[in-house]
């Protein structure tokens, strides 16, 4: 039996964020060096691979009371390693890890805090802790059948399925694909949902952000600009020609290179994984639990599921980093508990746009920050975050724009953004165009594009990157998640921002 003193958690919040930052950047790595022909580059990250999983843990002895099982599992056709524990004592959770050889054992505490009134079922997924012979590509997809298969061979009912980082995407694709197996949705520190410029994007400002706050203004102005070229950089390498649909055309070549590397295996399934549709349809109650320091997983992935899950509550833990259950047990114990008690009923309040309003301007100014209801907003030279906020039209001019929880309609162009970089999160806007973008660096996670005829006009040179969103315009009706760089075009259906059809 491992006790909650010898129980080898003590770094496994550092591990599981440094193997999260490690395979997310692993596939861009890797698939600019298969562009230039260094195959050899696949050597190196084995390598590394090796020396993050050489110290997993052991198969521990399980606790009075609890019993581990193995199944012989038909999508990945591995032998799967679940335990159990308080079975018959209420309701069922379902425990689905992130990446890192522990597996499940990074669910150990959790599972002692909720069997003595939870039917708790915990597993390692294929390719990791003690789940043994996975084959193929582990992607979400593959992962919620194994979920959908296990629910009905362990005749399971009434689901609450729990996942966390990499787990937490995986419950979210299961719910959205099998939502009569799912009562409800608790996802903690979500990792991969944002489109992968997006995300790279996300880290390079957030260690940027975290490096010059002490600074003097001057310097940090200075600073500001070297991380926002750093942040274009990136973006440059998640536009890159993507490779992935190459591996995923022959299972030889993906199993040759990633069969024996579970977490850049598993990470190039996570980042290739649309979950538009899902996010946008999904009906099952979901509660988000969130570090609100998590530099892994960007907070922006909260607030973007919170606005625009049907049914959510987000709930934040102070101080917390990417795993919270372990730097922040009981504070998490006590937020999960009752979570579960307490399913999400509503979607979270947003503004609702009416006619009307004042005009506001900004100019010269940084560290701004807007809500309210406003007719015309022109911004210019600005650092500004507007929230909460509706209005009729936004014009921005050399500056940097953050966007959430924003509702924008107007007769005519809702956006218009020039010289500028506006990240926005959870977006509606409803104009003709919705947007018009001209040397401008645009980032969109969770939008709602609407117009009667073309949404998305490009008229100079600019970056544009979709994240699980939504278009619904005279030209074309579907969903966005993807990256480009364009000129003198529109872009309602471009193939490079992954356009589906719903």
């Amino acid at each position: 039996m491992i006790s909650s003193a010898s129980r080898p958690c003590t770094d496994a919040g550092n591990k599981q964020s440094g193997l999260l930052l490690w395979a997310f950047a692993t596939p861009v790595v890797l698939l600019a060096a298969l562009t230039l022909g260094f195959v050899n580059s696949a050597r190196a990250s084995q390598a590394v691979e090796d020396s993050l999983v050489s110290g997993a843990p052991p198969a521990p002895e399980l606790p009075a009371g609890w019993t581990g099982h193995r199944l012989n599992e038909p999508v990945f056709e591995s032998e799967l390693y679940v335990v159990e524990a308080g079975r018959g004592n209420g309701p069922t959770v379902v425990l689905i890890h992130g990446l890192g050889q522990n597996g499940l054992l990074d669910w150990w505490h959790t599972i002692e805090a909720l069997a003595d009134d939870h039917h708790v079922v915990a597993l390692d997924l294929p390719g990791f802790g003690r789940t043994t012979g996975a084959r193929g590509q582990l992607t979400p997809a593959r992962y919620a059948r194994l979920l959908s298969w296990l629910i009905q061979d362990m005749a399971l009912n009434n689901v609450h399925l729990v996942g966390h980082s990499m787990g937490g995407a995986v419950a979210l694709y299961h719910a959205g694909t099998y939502p009569e197996q799912v009562s409800q949705l608790i996802l903690i520190n979500a990792a991969g949902i944002l489109q992968r410029a997006a995300f790279l994007r996300e880290q390079t400002e957030a260690t940027g952000s975290a490096s010059v706050e002490s600074l003097p203004r001057e310097l940090a102005d200075q600073a500001r600009r070297l991380f926002n070229w750093g942040g274009a950089f990136v973006e440059r390498i998640g536009m890159m020609p993507d490779l992935i649909d190459l591996l995923r055309a022959s299972d030889s070549a993906w199993g040759a290179l990633l069969g024996d590397r579970p977490n850049a295996n598993a990470a190039l399934g996570l980042i290739d994984t649309n979950f538009s549709s899902i996010i946008h349809n999904l009906q099952v109650p979901t509660t988000i639990i969130w570090g609100d320091r998590d530099t892994v997983s960007p907070l922006r992935t909260a607030h973007m599921l919170h606005g625009r899950l049907a049914l959510t509550d987000l709930r934040l833990v102070e101080g917390a980093a990417h795993v919270p259950m372990h730097s922040h047990r009981e504070h998490f114990f006590h937020t999960l508990r009752d979570a579960l008690a307490n399913p999400a009923t509503a979607a979270r309040p947003t503004p609702v746009w009416r006619e009307g309003g004042e005009d506001y301007s900004c100019e010269n100014q940084r560290g701004q920050r807007l809500s309210g209801h406003f007719r015309r907003i022109e911004i210019h030279n600005c650092e500004i975050h507007l929230h909460d906020l509706t209005a009729t039209e936004i014009i921005m001019r050399n500056s940097t724009v953050r966007l959430s929880h924003v509702r924008l309609q107007s007769p005519d162009t809702a956006l218009t953004i020039t010289n500028s970089s506006l990240v926005a999160t959870d977006l509606e806007a409803r104009g003709e165009p919705v947007m018009r973008a001209a040397n401008a660096r645009v980032d969109i996670a969770g939008g709602w594009l609407q117009a009667s005829g073309e949404a998305l006009r490009v008229e100079e040179q600019s970056s544009i990157i979709m994240s699980t969103s939504r278009i619904d315009s005279g030209l074309y009706r579907g969903y966005l998640h993807g990256a480009v760089r364009a000129a003198a075009t529109r872009l309602d259906d471009a193939r490079e921002l992954g356009a589906t059809t719903r």
